[in-house]
């Protein structure tokens, strides 16, 4: 069980880090914070999220408006966690399953120290053997957060308290992940968002560590338990060395004139303005297409491009002083089909088209241009959110280019 947690901790970690040595930090912190405690502290993982949020989201907010935002609620949801019943009452243990969820970021294995530290040290339910069979029983099962508030549940109150428990555990899920779904899909890609799952998840990972630690402590009594579990250790060692390996280090720009940044499942990120309107929703579409297939697009304040893709390594594309921008009368597009040395007639038809529809002296670049205008200020007007504009525009170029096409076949490029 031990050698499982570990190697999960170390699985969660590199994903998420990398060679990113702030979020390393985080981790490490988090880890000694849960070792010297032995439960999960809520305040770490919120520093933790908030500072991602602000470290890789551009630097503090600029405040809008002089409306505050009181503590009260915050301090009163974390006091929650100092409660101790003096049974194991339905509603006690439903409100401890409630924030067992509500605090469980970046893996399953993320609740087993929170659950120690409730279930064993604070509320007395379960004993130490009792709780490691709680988490084996998680381990060996599917759904491991599931499967040990179940578990746990009936053995502090029975078939009630299995079904009390389980129940408190998906209501976070619903309110936290279905509910919003739809708002998180739509800001996904923002950096501040990425950001403050950045630091949570560096620190789940650093809580998984320590709860490693913690449980070693309580059960590894003799060298028979010891020698267990360095041979479990050993035996998932390879598994997690070759995750590491797959994953790999952070891809490199490429040299201009290169097809493609994806050899070795690696995308690449790409930085532009927010709030995009023709360049910025056709580049992205030309990037994906003839460039790199599994690129991630970045939008962030117009000041803050620059200073973002040195930060994530990216290239930075139709801003003042970006890698690709205007330049000689062309248009970001146009930019990006010139150095990459696209030589396909239909795709050099098609930038013209977006040249027209971009720079605004050379409207009647071709009779398509104002056209392409129009709808590209139409999803602009719809206030979608930059991604989600980016998802639904998409076709349109793909449509354009498939018109464009048909006409370098019939002869009429020059249309």
């Amino acid at each position: 069980m031990l050698a499982i947690i570990a190697i999960a901790s170390y699985k969660l970690a590199w994903a998420t880090n990398k060679a990113d040595p702030v979020l390393w930090g985080i981790a490490g912190v988090q880890a000694v914070a849960t070792v010297i405690t032995g439960q999960e502290i809520v305040w770490p993982f919120l520093a933790a999220a908030l500072f991602g949020a602000i470290y890789y989201g551009g630097g503090l907010p600029r405040l809008r408006g002089a409306a505050g935002v009181s503590p009260l609620p915050l301090f009163a949801a974390v006091k929650g966690f100092a409660w101790i019943g003096s049974c194991a009452s339905l509603t006690t243990m439903s409100l401890f399953f409630l924030q067992a969820s509500a605090f469980t970021f970046g893996s399953g294995l993320a609740i087993v120290p929170f659950l120690h530290a409730g279930l064993v040290e604070e509320h007395g339910w379960l004993t130490e053997t009792e709780f490691v069979d709680a988490v084996a029983m998680g381990l060996i099962s599917p759904g491991p957060v599931v499967i040990m508030a179940s578990f746990a549940g009936y053995l502090v109150y029975g078939v009630v308290g299995a079904t009390v428990a389980t129940a408190a555990v998906f209501v976070p899920v619903y309110l936290f992940v279905v509910v919003p779904g739809k708002w998180f899909r739509r800001h996904e890609r923002h950096p501040r968002l990425q950001g403050f799952v950045k630091g949570a998840t560096a620190a789940a990972a650093g809580a998984i560590a320590g709860a490693a630690v913690v449980i070693g402590r309580q059960t590894l009594g003799g060298w028979l338990s010891l020698a267990i579990g360095l041979a479990a250790l050993a035996l998932r060692a390879p598994e997690a060395r070759e995750g590491a390996r797959a994953r790999g280090p952070s891809p490199s720009p490429p040299s201009q004139g290169s097809c493609s940044t994806t050899e070795g499942g690696n995308e690449m990120k790409w930085v532009t303005r927010e709030r995009p309107k023709t360049d910025r929703i056709a580049c992205p579409w030309l990037i994906r297409k003839f460039i790199d297939a599994e690129a991630e697009f970045l939008y962030v304040p117009a000041e803050q491009v620059l200073e973002v893709a040195e930060r994530e390594g990216a290239h930075s594309y139709d801003a003042p002083g970006a890698e690709f921008t205007h330049r000689d009368g062309l248009c970001s597009f146009e930019v990006l089909v010139e150095e990459y040395e696209l030589d396909d007639p239909a795709l050099k038809l098609l930038a013209r088209i977006v040249h027209g529809a971009d720079i605004a002296d050379d409207r009647d670049a071709t009779p398509q241009s104002r056209g392409l205008l129009a709808v590209a200020e139409g999803f602009h007007l719809l206030e979608l959110g930059d991604h989600r504009q980016l998802e639904l525009s998409l076709p349109v170029y793909d449509a354009l280019y498939a018109w464009c096409s048909h006409e370098v076949e019939e002869g009429r490029a020059a249309a």
